[in-house]
């Protein structure tokens, strides 16, 4: 599944929990949390077309094969750190 598409389902999973609560914190809690998954969504499109556009202009170019867009993890290197997600 591509990282964006994943982002904007958990943040629709935390839509629904809000929608279920009972308690104004936890539906607050709820959409401060769908609202930070979005970001992380945005910010996975523009990290995923960076590394597009990237590729596309650097195509053969010995540094473009070591970039984050190139590793093997399924994040390409995307962190959650910049939008509060990490533990």
């Amino acid at each position: 599944m591509v990282l964006a598409t994943e982002f904007r389902k958990y943040a629709e999973d935390c839509r629904r929990m809000a929608a279920a609560s009972t308690s104004c914190d936890d539906r607050q809690t709820w959409n401060h949390l769908a609202e930070r998954w979005m970001r992380c969504a945005v910010n996975a499109d523009k990290e995923a077309e960076s590394r597009r556009d990237g590729s596309e202009r650097a195509s053969g170019d010995a540094t473009a094969a070591s970039g984050p867009g190139n590793r093997s993890d399924p994040a390409g290197g995307l962190t959650l750190q910049g939008v509060g997600l990490t533990p």
